[in-house]
């Protein structure tokens, strides 16, 4: 009879310790399940780590690339803007420079020609151009030829010929050339007893004669 138990009992705990081996290792397959899936979103997560830091780069790389084309197009930018400002400047000083009349210069003799009575007078003249106007307020109604500079040391200084008179006659003939000028002096100068007697009007309009030597 006690054998009897004791093989009952030992059935008993043969089973038990059984059901418990089973439990175990159900839980370890389980155990291992959750490990792989976690090494398996592990990976997953390091895959897209390292993709977001390729992506990462190339936008760093991008962004430097933008950097260099904005500062390479301030540059340029700056460059221009100095230029429009050199053009500028340019510009309104070509508007302030008297221009000479299309006959200022006819050909090498005639320019050679208005340089004698130049250097004989001691002035420099041109055609009245709008320019011209403009620069010394010379009145409309003015016709003439303009006196661009005057030798300090000259005659014609002395006698108050400065920039900006016009020359409307010469020995009472009108002249709105340099040719018409050079022409009336030069008859001035075959006699050189009588200087050239010049029709002045200043930029306030103010008329006057003065008498240069041509010898």
């Amino acid at each position: 009879m006690l054998e009897r138990t004791l093989i009952l009992r030992a059935t008993e705990g043969e089973g038990a310790l059984k059901s418990q081996v089973e439990a175990l290792t159900s839980e370890l397959v389980s155990t291992r399940d959750r490990a792989g899936k976690l090494q398996a979103d592990l990976d997953a997560s390091r895959s897209q780590a390292q993709a977001n830091a390729k992506q990462a780069e190339e936008l760093r790389g991008t962004v430097a690339a933008d950097e260099k084309r904005l500062a390479d197009a301030d540059t340029a930018l700056a460059a221009a803007n100095a230029l429009t400002k050199t053009q500028t400047d340019l510009d309104a000083a070509l508007a302030l420079a008297p221009k000479p009349g299309p006959s200022v210069v006819v050909g090498s003799n005639d320019a050679q020609q208005q340089e004698v009575v130049s250097k004989a007078l001691g002035i420099e003249f041109s055609s009245l151009g709008d320019e011209a106007r403009k620069q010394f307020r010379i009145k409309d109604g003015v016709k003439g030829l303009l006196v661009t500079s005057v030798d300090p040391d000259s005659v014609a200084a002395e006698r108050g010929l400065r920039a900006g008179d016009v020359i409307e006659e010469t020995n009472h003939q009108a002249v709105e050339r340099p040719a018409d000028f050079v022409k009336a002096i030069e008859s001035a100068m075959k006699n050189s007893k009588k200087p050239a007697l010049l029709l002045v009007t200043d930029a306030e309009g103010m008329v006057r004669f003065v008498a240069l030597p041509v010898n």
